[in-house]
């Protein structure tokens, strides 16, 4: 692993400066938007209506963006799905910065994530909370979580990235696309070697437990988003199809 300090005599980063500029960032995503619209988005709107209802998985989604939706409202009234939005983006950018420590100096490391910030998904869309804006965290965590666990093989990291995968199933289904690079990864390649200890296993184990109580509600219900995929996909017009695909 490299050596995340900063070199002698190189300027330390400005860690103040930058807690500021990014507690002041998040004010203004979170306070602003209620002041200047007159309604929620639409998905916003949708998943309130659902988490209420406190359930284990919704005919389109998984619950757990609901559920948190849901508390973000009662908690903080209109401010709360933008509080929620941008807590989620920090919590990415925060996942993003500890992986790139964990491969290059803390300085570079910094600087990827700062750049993060160029992608589409963190400005504009995530004043709309949804499953997309959700899973971001999730998906990042996932990467450190494997990372560190194969880097120190520490069995905290592996249960890490168990209930990261756990939870992130609980989000939304694409998830499962990570989590297959992630397997595919540690059969097919050197990391292979950590199947023989008990971390990735444990790992699965409690992801499964997690999901268990969704998988129930699945059965029960018919598998009830993956019946909505498929009518929305069977629907006239390409964007029906688009809609389809959007469950994922």
């Amino acid at each position: 692993m490299p050596d995340t300090s900063s070199a002698p005599g190189a300027p330390a980063l400005p860690w103040r400066a930058l807690l500021v500029a990014g507690a002041l960032y998040l004010l203004t995503w979170t306070l602003l938007p209620p002041l200047l619209i007159s309604s929620f988005p639409l998905d916003v709107v949708e998943s309130l209506s659902w988490g209420r209802e406190w359930q284990w998985g919704y005919y389109k989604h998984p619950p757990l963006a609901p559920w948190l939706l849901h508390l973000s409202y009662r908690a903080f009234g209109a401010a709360g799905p933008f509080l929620l939005s941008q807590l989620c983006i920090a919590a990415t950018l925060w996942l993003v910065w500890l992986a790139g420590c964990r491969l290059m100096e803390r300085e570079r490391a910094l600087l990827g994530t700062v750049l993060t910030l160029g992608v589409a998904f963190y400005g504009h869309p995530a004043l709309e909370f949804n499953h997309n804006i959700a899973q971001m965290p999730l998906w990042a965590g996932l990467g450190w979580a494997l990372l560190a666990a194969l880097q120190d093989g520490r069995l905290r990291h592996w249960l890490a990235l168990g209930a990261l995968a756990g939870l992130g199933l609980l989000t939304k289904y694409s998830v499962a696309i990570v989590l297959a690079c992630l397997g595919l990864y540690l059969v097919l390649g050197p990391a292979r070697r950590a199947l023989a200890r008990p971390g990735p296993w444990l790992a699965l184990g409690l992801a499964l437990l997690l999901l268990a109580p969704h998988l129930y509600w699945l059965w029960q219900s018919d598998w009830l988003p993956m019946a909505y995929a498929s009518r929305r996909a069977e629907a006239p017009g390409g964007s029906a199809r688009l809609g389809a695909l959007s469950f994922l």
